[in-house]
């Protein structure tokens, strides 16, 4: 197998072909143009009818050609910017960098070691939306609080009694237009269930009886300016957080859209008290389970296999520090839901607490157990 070494650029691409025995037998540079491809491609074919591309990871710019090369038949695989670099300075000798050494460098290295297989486009904008979601979510909090704190300032009873149910519509429908208690008790129950029911907003009445009942116990301890600022506040930090929860929303339904073709994903479902959400976020962290040679190397990327320290005569075993730690904060959730569904589960973090485990690391124990079910699944 020929391997094609490419340093994508933004106009072109700089190429280089080595056999496998590390020999050049070409280089040049093609168009970024997608009319350019084909006879660049038969150009390289000449040299050898099996052909593997080997692109450096990097942005979008390298697309049409990897699209193209994949629906030539070729392999396409990528190797990473740090091991091209270790490999031009310490392998080929030479610190002077260029297109066409990268280009060289990247076809030797994909020639003479193993290179992992591109990622499916669906996976990586799999992962990308999980990210996002994680993203949101910590937005959503964020703001949550902030709003907290701000309605704290006028009406200490509602955050304390209702606050916890905040995302729902009906509440910041109202904190965004009338974010005045005093509106509230002036509207009465009758007029916030028509103001909701003309924005299309369900609710029960039971609970705008208590809403009603907390705005008369509204207490002004600002001046009228504070006021003012404050209720300003309020309406700004609740439509920013209705905006959120609306992208966060749309963000799960494309989760749900590339997951429902996704095998592994449905596979991982399967296991109790692992959602749609949290089986896409696994699989979209460990992309390819190919990458790994056993459960245990998995098992240190997720960073829940402990690992022996030393210092001086003192031996001890802790996790690893360098980990995906995404990928352990959804192993360790699916731990404490799976403990709650699973009997065996359940027995297995109750035994490692009687041995004097603490709830975290007997957690971690269990998250270590689902890696392998996982990697064997």
């Amino acid at each position: 197998m020929i391997c094609v070494g490419l340093d994508w650029g933004r106009d072109s691409h700089t190429y280089a072909i080595a056999a496998p025995g590390g020999e050049l037998l070409g280089e040049g540079v093609v168009e970024n143009k997608t009319w350019r491809f084909e006879n660049w491609a038969r150009e390289v074919e000449l040299h050898g009818a099996d052909v593997r591309l080997v692109l450096e990871s990097g942005n979008g710019l390298a697309t049409p050609v990897e699209a193209f090369a994949s629906t030539r038949g070729w392999e396409v695989a990528r190797v990473t910017a740090a091991a091209v670099k270790t490999y031009r300075e310490h392998i080929m000798g030479d610190n002077n960098k260029s297109d066409t050494i990268d280009a060289r460098a990247i076809a030797f290295l994909g020639a003479s070691s193993k290179t992992h297989a591109t990622r499916s486009k669906d996976r990586l904008a799999l992962r990308a939306a999980t990210r996002d979601r994680d993203k949101l979510s910590k937005e959503k909090t964020r703001i949550s609080n902030r709003l907290r704190q701000a309605i704290a300032e006028i009406m200490p009873e509602f955050t304390t009694d209702v606050f916890p149910t905040l995302d729902r519509s009906s509440i910041l429908h109202l904190l965004i237009h009338h974010p005045d208690p005093l509106d509230w008790v002036r509207l009465d129950v009758a007029g916030i269930q028509l103001l909701l029911t003309a924005a299309k907003i369900r609710s029960r009445q039971s609970y705008i009886v208590k809403l009603v009942q907390l705005a008369s116990q509204f207490c002004d301890v600002l001046q009228p300016g504070d006021k003012s600022v404050c209720l300003t506040r309020i309406r700004m930090l609740a439509r920013r957080l209705k905006n959120c929860m609306d992208e966060h929303a749309e963000v799960v339904e494309f989760i749900e859209v590339l997951a429902s073709g996704d095998a592994d994903v449905q596979l991982l479902t399967s296991i109790a008290g692992a959602g749609l959400v949290t089986s896409a976020a696994i699989v979209a962290e460990i992309q390819d389970i190919k990458d790994f040679a056993n459960e245990s190397k998995l098992a240190s990327f997720v960073g829940v296999a402990l690992k022996k320290h030393q210092s001086g005569k003192t031996e001890y075993w802790a996790p690893q520090v360098r980990s995906n730690r995404r990928l352990k904060r959804y192993f360790m959730h699916l731990a404490m839901q799976h403990a709650a569904l699973d009997v065996r589960s359940s027995a297995y973090y109750q035994k490692k607490l009687a041995e004097g485990k603490r709830p975290l690391q007997a957690r971690r124990a269990l998250a270590r157990q689902l890696v392998r079910v996982v990697y064997k699944m």
